[in-house]
Parts: C-alpha cells; sequence; structure tokens
C-alpha cells in the first residue's frame, strides 16, 4: 500500500533529519516507513516505527514526529508506582491486593526536574 504524503510533511520530517535526499524521495521514506510500522496509542500519532511517530487517517499521512524524551517518549507524564501506606506493600483491600499504587506525574526529564515527585 502507498501512502500519500504531502510536500509539507516530507519538508517537515526532512528537517528533522529524516534524509537529505529530494521531497519526492522523502515523501516514499516516509510511506515506507508507515508500511512497515506498528499501531500505537499516543496523543501524537497512532504509528510508530523506531523514534518516529506518524499520525496517519486513511491513506494519507498527516503528521510525522520524531520522538525526543527517552524516557517518557513525549507523552509528558510517566507512570510510578508508591507503595501502599496501608499494607506497606504487603496488599490489601485498598491497594487490591497489589502492595502498591500507579499514579502519573510530569516527566522528569522533559520538565528537568530529576526527582521523581508531583
Amino acid at each position: 500500500m502507498q501512502y500519500q504524503v504531502s510536500q509539507i510533511v516530507a519538508n517537515y520530517a526532512r528537517s528533522l533529519g529524516l534524509c537529505d535526499e529530494d521531497t519526492t524521495a522523502v515523501a516514499l521514506r516516509i510511506s515506507q516507513m508507515v508500511r512497515e510500522s506498528a499501531h500505537i496509542t499516543h496523543p501524537v500519532g497512532n504509528r510508530r516505527y523506531e523514534e518516529w511517530l506518524f499520525k496517519v487517517e486513511d491513506n494519507e499521512v498527516l503528521r510525522v514526529h520524531l520522538i525526543t524524551c527517552p524516557v517518557c517518549e513525549d507523552r509528558k507524564r510517566i507512570t510510578v508506582s508508591d507503595i501502599c501506606e496501608k499494607c506497606d506493600g504487603a496488599g490489601c483491600p485498598a491497594c487490591r491486593n497489589r502492595g502498591d499504587h500507579e499514579k502519573m506525574i510530569p516527566c522528569p526529564h522533559c520538565t528537568g526536574n530529576q526527582h521523581l515527585t508531583n
């Protein structure tokens, strides 16, 4: 299947460092990457090929994004687990017998905060 890639999307991908070829070659490379990509759930796109995210609807590539954060993959938040204070990690009804509680916090890499805090 050949995916349609606009000149704007191809030029943007080239500016992100995809390759130094002409717009047509970049568009063909994007189409190939989308064909080989995995379906994902992400705020920026719905396909992933290595560190590249693509927003694809029907047969058209609407957006391309290069993941820059190795921690949260540009989601801006990460999931962390805290030991349940009620059972000290042993497991209880409050933590569904898991011994911990999961919560989302801002990504420390993106925010420049070196500590995993709210």
